[in-house]
Formats: C-alpha cells, sequence, structure tokens
C-alpha cells in the first residue's frame, strides 16, 4: 500500500502518468465526453468527478512549463453562459500550480486534439450549476415513463440517502425491544444468523431537551444468534422537572471488516427517559417595552406598533409587514401565516400531478375589533374560509416585540397534502438551529433514524437533490427554531406548542412542482412552512392498494390547533430587550463550497474532533483541534455529491456535498 496517494487514481492510472514525458497530454472527459472513441489509452473513473480527479493527479504530476496555456478546456461556444465548474477547475490549478493560462479549443478541434493525447480518463461527472444531471424520460423522444425512479433508495452517483438510512434501521439485525429507565437496563436481541452481539461495542448518548450532557459505552456480554440478554447502562444524569430526558444507543464494530471501518454503526434506536410535551412558556413582560400603540395607515390596514416593532394587517387579515430593530421579516416581497395545503412529491400523483396549487381559501375577515389588553398586549384573531380548510389566527402582540399565532384548522375535503401554515420570509434568514427529529429529511411515516434532537444546518442544506425537484427539507416534532443571518447578527426564535412539522427552502412547491429538474429553478426568498401534519408518503408508483396508509392520511373534519412564539433578536438592539450575548453573535456554522471544502467557523476549543459521516453512519473524514481557532477546513471533494453529517464535539450539523 502507498501512503499520500488518493485513492481516486487507480493502478492502471498511476501507471500511465509514470510513463508520460514531455510533450504529453492526458484528457479528463466529463460523463458526455466519448471517451471511449477518442483514447489511445483509456482509464475509466466512473464514480469521481473532474474536480477531484484533477486535483489528486496535480498533486502527482507538474504541468508543463515550456508552453504558454498548459490547460484546455472545450469552448462551449456561449462566452455569456460559461460552465461554473470551470471556476472550480481555475482554483484547483492555482492551488496547485500557482497562476496558469488556460486555453479555450473549438469542439471539434478539441476532440482532433484528444485523439492525439496518451490516454483519456473517463469520469462520471455529470453537473449542472452544481446538481447531478440526472436524465429521465422526459428528456429523450417518447413514448417513456417519464420519471419514474425519482424516489429510489440509491441514487445514479451511489450515495447515502435519508431514504437507504431508514431502510438500514427497519432491517438492522439488532433489536432494542425495551429499555427499562427505573433499572437502568437495556434489553437486546440478536436476529443475526451465525454473528455473536460481542463483536460490537454498545455506546449511549444521553440528551436532555436535545442537547447531549452524557457519553459511555458499555462492554458487551455474549449474545448468540436467535436470543436475547439485557445489558446495565451506567448513565447517572437524573430527569429534570420540565425538560424532556432520552437516550440513544448505538451497536458499533470493534474491529475493522471488508465492508467498513472499526467504529462503524450497525444497529440504533433511541428512548424517551421522560416526556415533555412542546408547550409555550408564560409570557414575561419586559420593564423596557413601550407601550403598543393602535392604528391604521394610508391604505387603512391595521398598524400595531411603538418604537421598535410594528406589525401592519391588511383588511382581510393578513399579516403584510413584520419588523423589528428595522429589521423587516415580512415585506412587500415576502407573505405573512397564511393557510397551506399544497405540496409535491411525485409519488403522491402514480399517473402524473393534477393536484391543484390553491389553497383554496375564498374568504378572509377579521373577525375582532383589536384591543388593547391589561398586560399592554395587543389581540388580533382572523378566520380564513375555503373549500379544503378553513383557518383561525389568533395574533397577541406582546409591547417587547414578542408575539404568538394560535391556528385553529377545520378540514372541510379528504386527500388533503398538509394541514399549515405557511411564511415567506427574506432571503438573509439562513442559518439554522432546531430541536426536532433530525438531522435529515423526514416525514410522519419515514423518519426511523431521525432522531429527536438539536441539530444545525442552512436553509440552503435542507433541500435534498432529486432527479426531479420535490418537497424536502422536513423535520417532525418541532419542538425549538432559531432563524437567522449568515453572520448571526439578526432573526428570531421559534416556540410550539402541540404537533409541528417544519420545512425550510429557498424553493417553494410550486415552483418544484413545475420543474423538470433541480437545476431549473433558482432559490429566492426563504419559504417556511409550520404544518400541523403532512400526508404520509406512501407509495404511488407500483401496483394497486399502495398509497399513504390510513393513519398517516390527514384527518377530513374534526379541529386541530397549535401554538407558535416568535421572539426576534438584534445583536445591535440598544433596548437590550432581545440582544444576544457575546456567544450567540458568533455562532459555529459549518458550509461546503463547490469544490468540496467543508468548513467550520466559530470558536473551535482545543481538543475537539471533528467527524464527518456519511448517512449511513461511516466516517468520511475527521480532524482534531490542535489549538483554539476559528476555522478548520476538511476536503470532502473525493466524497459523491450528498448530504452529510458533521459532529464537532457535541454539536451536530448536516450540510450537503
Amino acid at each position: 500500500m502507498l501512503k499520500n496517494i488518493s485513492p481516486v487514481l487507480s493502478p492502471e492510472l498511476l501507471k500511465i502518468l509514470m510513463e508520460m514525458g514531455h510533450g504529453d497530454e492526458i484528457v479528463i472527459g466529463d460523463g458526455n465526453f466519448p471517451a471511449a472513441s477518442m483514447a489511445q489509452r483509456l482509464v475509466r473513473l466512473d464514480g469521481h468527478g473532474v474536480p477531484e480527479i484533477l486535483d489528486a493527479i496535480l498533486k502527482l504530476m507538474p504541468l508543463d512549463t515550456y508552453v504558454e496555456a498548459p490547460v484546455a478546456l472545450m469552448d462551449n461556444g456561449d462566452a455569456e453562459n460559461r460552465p461554473e465548474i470551470w471556476a472550480e477547475y481555475e482554483k484547483i490549478v492555482h492551488a496547485n500550480e500557482g497562476d496558469k493560462a488556460f486555453a479555450l479549443e473549438e469542439r471539434f478541434a478539441f476532440y482532433e486534439r484528444a485523439k492525439k493525447a496518451y490516454a483519456v480518463i473517463a469520469t462520471g461527472e455529470l453537473e449542472v450549476k452544481g446538481f447531478p444531471k440526472y436524465m429521465s424520460g422526459y428528456d429523450f423522444p417518447g413514448p417513456s415513463q417519464g420519471n419514474f425512479v425519482n424516489n429510489g433508495l440509491v441514487p445514479a452517483h451511489r450515495a447515502w440517502t435519508s431514504e437507504l438510512a431508514d431502510v438500514k434501521k427497519v432491517y438492522q439485525y439488532a433489536k432494542f425491544p425495551a429499555f427499562y429507565a427505573s433499572s437502568k437496563r437495556l434489553k437486546l436481541q440478536n436476529a443475526f444468523a451465525f454473528t455473536n452481539l460481542n463483536a460490537f461495542s454498545l455506546h449511549y448518548t444521553v440528551l436532555s431537551d436535545g442537547r447531549e450532557v452524557e457519553t459511555g459505552s458499555v462492554d458487551m456480554p455474549s449474545v448468540n444468534p436467535g436470543s436475547a440478554q439485557f445489558v446495565d447502562v451506567p448513565y447517572t444524569t437524573e430527569a429534570t422537572a420540565g425538560k424532556e430526558l432520552a437516550i440513544r444507543f448505538e451497536l458499533r464494530l470493534k474491529e475493522a471488516t471488508l465492508w467498513a471501518e472499526a467504529g462503524y454503526p450497525i444497529a440504533s434506536e433511541q428512548f424517551t427517559l421522560q416526556a415533555a410535551k412542546p408547550t409555550l412558556a408564560a409570557y414575561e413582560p419586559s420593564s423596557m417595552a413601550q407601550p403598543l400603540t393602535i392604528g391604521t395607515d394610508a391604505n387603512n390596514y391595521l398598524v400595531v406598533s411603538n418604537a421598535h416593532s410594528s406589525f401592519t394587517f391588511t383588511t382581510k387579515g393578513l399579516l403584510k409587514e413584520w419588523k423589528y430593530q428595522g429589521h423587516a421579516f415580512v415585506r412587500n416581497s415576502t407573505q405573512g401565516p397564511d393557510y397551506s395545503n399544497y405540496r409535491w412529491v411525485e409519488n403522491d400523483a402514480a399517473a402524473g400531478d393534477t393536484y391543484a396549487t390553491s389553497n383554496g381559501i375564498s374568504t378572509r375577515t377579521l373577525t375582532t375589533e383589536p384591543t388593547l389588553q391589561a398586560d399592554g398586549s395587543v389581540v388580533v384573531s382572523t378566520l380564513f374560509e375555503g373549500s379544503l380548510c378553513n383557518t383561525e389566527q389568533h395574533y397577541t402582540i406582546y409591547p417587547d416585540g414578542t408575539w404568538d399565532l394560535a391556528v385553529t384548522y377545520s378540514p372541510q375535503s379528504a386527500d388533503l397534502r398538509r394541514i399549515g401554515t405557511a411564511m415567506t420570509l427574506p432571503a438573509e434568514l439562513e442559518l439554522v438551529d432546531y430541536y426536532a427529529r433530525g438531522p435529515w429529511d423526514n416525514f410522519i411515516d419515514r423518519h426511523n433514524t431521525a432522531y429527536s434532537a438539536r441539530y444545525s444546518t442552512t436553509v440552503t442544506d435542507m433541500f435534498e437533490p432529486t432527479p426531479r425537484p420535490q418537497t424536502c427539507g422536513v423535520r417532525t416534532g418541532l419542538r425549538e427554531l432559531r432563524l437567522s443571518t449568515t453572520d448571526g447578527k439578526w432573526g428570531f426564535d421559534l416556540a410550539t406548542e402541540g404537533q409541528t412539522d417544519l420545512q425550510l427552502l429557498h424553493y417553494n412547491d410550486n415552483t418544484m412542482s413545475a420543474a423538470k429538474h433541480c437545476w431549473d429553478i433558482t432559490p429566492s426568498n426563504t419559504f417556511m412552512h409550520l404544518d400541523y401534519m403532512q400526508k404520509g408518503l406512501g407509495n404511488g408508483s407500483c401496483g394497486q392498494g399502495t398509497g399513504t396508509l390510513s393513519e398517516y392520511l390527514c384527518p377530513s373534519e374534526g379541529t386541530y390547533t397549535h401554538k407558535f412564539r416568535f421572539n426576534p433578536f438584534d445583536e445591535a438592539d440598544a433596548t437590550g430587550i432581545h440582544a444576544l450575548t457575546p456567544a450567540e453573535a458568533q455562532p459555529l456554522t459549518c458550509t461546503v463550497s463547490t469544490d468540496g471544502m467543508l468548513t467550520l467557523s466559530g470558536h473551535l476549543q482545543a481538543g475537539t474532533t471533528v467527524t464527518v459521516y456519511d448517512l449511513g453512519g461511516a466516517a468520511v473524514a475527521t480532524a482534531t483541534v490542535d489549538s483554539d481557532c476559528q476555522q478548520l477546513h476538511l476536503n470532502l471533494s473525493a466524497q459523491p455529491r450528498a448530504s452529510y453529517v458533521v459532529k464537532a464535539g457535541a454539536r451536530a450539523f448536516k450540510v450537503v456535498r
């Protein structure tokens, strides 16, 4: 085995690189390049992209210094719209070789040059605007079945998906039938045919209100195939009144195998030790807040305001504007809370989607005259009526800028896809910290491995690319949310009471339903859904009776209520009402650049271990912070385009490569 050589480079390619000399050229072609017909020597590196191969080669082979432009690109014929990936190539060349000139070759001239090259590398690079270039039936002359495989477990580039993680959990051969909190005993059942469970180590994590507070491991006793055993778990954390307490278990490989490294989790489960329903705390007024006033503007719109916050409602009861300390959370280009029913999941309708995108609301009314309450708050109530679901909204606006929203839904129709409230917020609101099921996409009938805890991500990385864009970015069981700007300077905290699922994206569902590819849609505002319920995914693609099970359907009658508390904040808040602490003003963030460089920014303490996992649980990169620092980099360029989980100490981030 050789050290310091990228695993991307095959033995065949290494031999070719060693054979090359002055004047020899090598071609790295994307997935559309006619490599087989051009090559004198063909090397296939399917599953890898051009950037990672280019970087690996330049780590070993220098560019020719006797030519003016040692790198040539096939001209796309459109000087105004150069491929975005070209910028990645330039960055990689600069990092390895310094400033080098690039030549542009006309398409057929490039082909002739490629025929004379010493070798041609055929890659799996198929991307448009950073998205895998998935092609479907509708991209070719028909007849076809359209996009039949949109919801496959394994995408074409063979990356882990949240769906595959769920399947892994369903079929795990180590079972966790019960945990007895009073005796701190876990029951384990061995469903393997030949493997003893003492081949694994048992690890546990205790979470208080979703935060990791204790970790540990236990030596596994002998548990033969087909038998069960109790294991004592020596955790010490005690339940605290009003806080949810949970414990998560993982069985991990003790030793490396042919198919996984040591430490790989082969089974997991989470148990609730003490439940706590999400409930809004009693409001505590601030002595620094100024009294609210009730008035109207030039459009006769209702305005509730004071010196630091304002709320404007249309005559029909829609929240048209919400400002705090000069920041417009809802403004003309965005939208306040409104009933939402539409979602776009391709398997909702196997024969094609004809579902109306309208929310069905036909009448909107301000039902009560806004009045000032004894505690200084103002109550505004509205009723939205329509063919799908009637919605009552009750706002309670407090003098310090905090506001509560209680929403009651009365379904009027069957086959609702979601029952919930949607808001359109500014695109600047990008950082996401939440307490819900995560860290990846999950739905009411697909959340086996989405454990309730606190996670961090971005609105951008809430999106899950599929061959055809569809509803995603969903987190069920929302308790708390912080949504803030990329620098964390302003935003809002949200707490829930009652059943709530979250969806956050830079695309709305209507836009996604009209597109055929992810590269056809353009990110814009931040679209937030706070659903009481979404219909389960089911399976609308194969056979009869394969739709959503009855227990996962939205109700068609009755009344259902949940509540939210919005608490805006601003680092420069001179009143001190919702000012940030110094630690909050410098949040730890995690992003991945287009060339695969992962960057953790914020205060990182010495000794912090950072590990990147695929959604199957395999560690793909790791580093330990030697001394206190503000930034750490990990290279993921060799990993496929997919979602990953980053553990930095007790923090968990979800990113998209």
